[in-house]
């Protein structure tokens, strides 16, 4: 009946901005998910990558265009840049892991396939390619790929993961959160595919749950040895936007002068250079209590402290800085 055996991209650009791909791929889907649908293909064109196998996602529904995927390709990309620092955040804790997100490549479709035939057979979903239509193109991963999330063993690789996603949150002051960690592991080299990114503005696509997403994450998620000494939304609920001003200028530690925390932030809850400084430094031996508990640190910041500070740790206050006659602060 003339049905089509394969579907044929127009070529694109890898992100290596000189070789040039474009993909062939099976007439029907390899794997169905509530939104996309994968298919197996093979790149061809110039470069080292050719001969590869590869996946070409589809949208189940729609005709898919190129602002369709660029919130893909911006997860990716943020989550890579969030990946780097925190490799060194890991180093700080004697620990080493390489992590890498894959940034899909867009491309169009070359020929109208016709295979719904095809696709009914097989027991697959029917999706009738268009021309134009636009398909991401992503690393083929073989047996080893699996689903980084919690378990009972606590492996180190669920341990990194979650920690990760901790992470991406104190990294980002509470906006974000990387989440649904999908890919290959190979020693201490982890590749994912496209995560999931819940944000407060909801501006990472359908996937963004937005404020829900952060809240149960973090609902569900027991820190670990790498991050329990960070904050996290159920320690910390301060918002600077509702505290005035001359509240905030009160809490000042001078190492060597008088040092301001930096609330420069929009819908900052906390600093993280400043809680880094603050849990490298602390004694925890050598505490001296605050004269009054309000005004402490940890307490202002809802940190596990017991509204004590190190008395050779630099975080003394200046409780007399703003007080006048009878003890008050001005």
């Amino acid at each position: 009946m003339g049905q089509q055996v394969s579907v044929e991209t127009l070529t694109t650009r890898d992100t290596d901005k000189t070789s040039l791909y474009w993909c062939s791929f099976e007439p029907y889907p390899h794997k169905v998910g509530k939104r996309k649908l994968t298919y197996l293909g093979v790149l061809n064109g110039e470069g080292p990558r050719k001969g590869e196998k590869c996946m070409v996602k589809a949208f189940r529904n729609g005709c898919g265009t190129y602002e369709d995927w660029l919130a893909e390709r911006e997860r990716s990309h943020n989550a890579n840049q969030i990946s780097r620092r925190f490799q060194k955040e890991l180093e700080t804790q004697g620990k080493t892991a390489k992590m890498h997100f894959t940034i899909p490549l867009m491309v169009e479709i070359d020929e109208v396939s016709n295979y719904m035939c095809v696709s009914f057979i097989v027991g697959k979903p029917h999706k009738k390619m268009r021309e134009l239509e636009v398909v991401s193109l992503e690393p083929y991963y073989e047996n080893d790929f699996k689903v980084f999330k919690s378990d009972k063993m606590r492996s180190f690789e669920t341990t990194l993961c979650e920690a990760f996603t901790h992470f991406s949150w104190y990294d980002s002051n509470g906006e974000i959160v990387v989440t649904s960690l999908k890919g290959v592991r190979k020693m201490n080299q982890y590749d994912f595919t496209v995560p999931i990114i819940h944000s407060k503005e909801r501006t990472y696509g359908a996937t963004d749950h937005g404020s829900k997403g952060i809240k149960d994450f973090f609902r569900e998620h027991q820190c670990n040895e790498i991050c329990n000494n960070w904050p996290r939304p159920d320690r910390i609920s301060v918002n600077t936007e509702d505290v005035e001003k001359s509240t905030l200028e009160r809490f000042q530690i001078h190492p060597q002068e008088s040092i301001k925390p930096k609330f420069g932030y929009s819908n900052n809850v906390w600093n993280p250079e400043l809680h880094r400084f603050y849990i490298q430094n602390i004694n925890k031996d050598e505490t001296v209590h605050c004269q009054k508990e309000q005004n402490c640190f940890c307490e202002y910041f809802r940190l596990p402290c017991q509204h004590s500070i190190s008395s050779n740790s630099a975080f003394i206050y200046n409780e007399n800085q703003t007080k006048d006659g009878m003890g008050n602060f001005l």
